[in-house]
């Protein structure tokens, strides 16, 4: 499961354009809101955020410690904003109540080995890359494994319905839904160069060549 970490941050007194003057500064404007409460602008450390992302993966539940505020809170990451070369611009939070269930996405991970994919010269075509899940928030994994091991063949398909259950986890995908598939690789067949006579490449490079030399004889 994922684990919480700490971040601190600050009420934001700053909005709108006038945000660009916190990121000279090092500091990242975010929103805070969740059910039942009002949006809180908040203003963080670009090095806290950097650090949060770098350790939490999937969907990310972490104790938001609020500058004056005596309690953390438990906040889920919903979105983080990115400029064009990946700095980050903005980062939105999510107050989730820790006995209310949630839906997150969480990745799908690939795991196990089959011998008949590398026996058969197969390849793994992956459809899904997360799933949609309902749980606890202190419940939400990192991933959800999918056991590639039993693929028997070509076109065999692990559906969502393959995979095992989760104890305190609900999938809302779809139980037919493909999550991966082995496919044939393609072998590109390398097209046959037939040799060219020294004679056809001088008549070729040469128009009349051939008439010309008959004429000399």
């Amino acid at each position: 499961m994922v684990a919480k970490i700490k971040l601190e941050a600050q009420h934001r007194e700053i909005t709108g354009k006038e945000v660009k003057q916190l990121r000279q500064q090092g500091v990242i404007p975010a929103n805070l809101y969740g059910k039942n409460i009002h949006s809180v602008p908040l203003q963080i450390e670009k090095i806290g955020i950097s650090k949060v992302l770098a350790e939490v993966g999937g969907s990310k539940l972490v104790d938001l410690l609020v500058k004056g505020e005596k309690k953390p809170r438990n906040v889920l990451i919903r979105e983080v904003q990115r400029g064009l070369a990946g700095n980050i611009l903005h980062m939105d939070f999510f107050q989730v109540s820790m006995t209310e269930l949630i839906t997150v996405p969480v990745p799908v991970e690939l795991v196990g080995e089959s011998p008949l994919i590398k026996a058969n010269n197969l390849v793994l075509e992956q459809a899904v890359w997360e799933l949609q899940v309902k749980c606890l928030p202190d419940k939400i994994p990192q991933s959800i494994e999918v056991d590639i091991s039993s693929i028997i063949g070509t076109g065999h398909a692990l559906l969502v319905k393959d995979i095992k259950p989760v104890k305190d986890i609900i999938i809302l995908n779809s139980p037919d839904e493909s999550i991966v598939r082995a496919r044939a690789q393609l072998v590109m067949e390398k097209e046959e160069v037939k040799p060219v006579v020294a004679a056809e490449a001088t008549a070729e490079a040469a128009p009349g060549a051939e008439a010309k030399a008959e004429a000399e004889k």
